[in-house]
Formats: C-alpha cells, structure tokens, sequence
C-alpha cells in the first residue's frame, strides 16, 4: 500500500513537473517574440500588435494608466474621432484625431489640449483600450527591483527543479539496472 501511494505522488508529482516545463517553455517563447519584435519594430509589440500605456491628462476620455493596443499604420489611415498613437518628445502618447492636414494631425490629449503630430511620428491606430491590464504594467513598472527579484527568484526554483529532475531520472535509471 505504501509503495503505491508513493508511486501516485511520484506520479502526480513528476506531471505537475513536465506541466510547469511546458508553461514556462511556452511563457518563454512568448516573451523571446515579444523582445524580438520589440526591438525590430522599436516600440512594444507581439504578434503585430502595439502597445503602450496612456497616462491620461485631465479631461482625457480614458483613465490613467490604460493599455491601448494599436495596429500600426499611416496617419492617412486614421479618421477624424480615431485614436492616434504616435511618438513625441516625452515617449509614446495617444489621442483622438480631430482634425487633418497634409503635413500634420490634430489630436486631442485632454479636454482643453489640441497638439499637432506631425504625420511621420504616428505609430497607428487604437484598436482597444484596457485599463486594468495598464494598471498592472505600471505596478510592476514602479516595483521593478522586486519584480526583478522575484523573476530571479522563479527562475532559479525552475532551474533547481529542472536539475532535481534530471538528476532523479539518472539516478532512478541507475538503480533499477541489473
């Protein structure tokens, strides 16, 4: 009965082993795409897809520290009433388009904030906004030294299982021959 209950636990144990392998092979793929496309296109992407966080100035129509996804694309692209991310000065910024000429677009940062962008510094167009997964990013943005500790920290545990498994394989292949 003993060696049984062993057996199931050893069992349980060594599938929640190759689940967790899995996830973080997978996990980590992910963020390799995202770095690689990060760095081609020069702002944060994955899959095509743009992000930044918009720090809303007072009377903006979306809260502070929301995610806007955008796809990239031309300044021409983007009617009048259209969200514009583009790249200024102070880093990325997002806006309604109000207005449009040939070397230039007007958008509207807060209620009483009209900035013109020139064409060439729009990135693309807002396709959603997600506030709650912008006020996680500037969390773990502001707790960077924890969140970097704590990364390390995972990451050495998986490595220590990842030994521990390797380890217990040889040792059981070991031990079961004649």
């Amino acid at each position: 009965m003993g060696c049984g209950k062993h057996g199931l636990l050893r069992s349980a144990a060594n599938a929640l082993f190759v689940v967790f392998t899995f996830a973080g092979a997978f996990i980590l793929t992910i963020c390799v795409a995202a770095a690689a496309e990060t760095v081609a296109r020069g702002y944060p992407s994955l899959f095509g897809t743009g992000y930044t966080v918009f720090s809303a100035a007072d009377g903006s129509a979306l809260p502070d520290e929301t995610l806007i996804a955008f796809e990239p694309c031309a300044a021409s692209e983007i009617g009048e009433g259209g969200w514009a991310v583009y790249r200024s000065a102070r880093g990325m910024r997002a806006g309604a388009v109000v207005a449009a000429s040939d070397s230039h677009i007007a958008v509207r940062t807060s209620a009483a904030e009209v900035t013109a962008v020139p064409r060439e510094a729009v990135l693309g167009k807002a396709t959603g906004h997600y506030p709650a997964a912008g006020r996680i990013l500037s969390a773990l943005a502001d707790a960077r030294a924890a969140g970097t500790g704590g990364g390390l920290a995972v990451a050495l545990f998986a490595f220590f299982l990842l030994l521990r498994g390797t380890g217990k394989d040889a040792s059981d292949t070991l031990s079961a021959a004649p």
